[in-house]
């Protein structure tokens, strides 16, 4: 159970670095929001929010 507990979470972090580069392009480049995280493997507009809603 620990295992696979510890796989959930490790599977929806994100660095901080993908983060930025996500929210960089919504912000500057235009692109929806939507798209970028799809491409990024993002599941939750709340992990963008502090970036695009500082």
């Amino acid at each position: 159970m620990e295992a696979h507990i510890r796989e959930l979470l490790d599977r929806y972090q994100y660095s901080e670095e993908v983060k930025q580069i996500a929210a960089f392009r919504v912000l500057f480049g235009g692109e929806d929001a939507k798209q970028v995280m799809q491409e990024f493997g993002i599941h939750s507009i709340y992990t963008l929010n502090p970036y695009l809603y500082p």
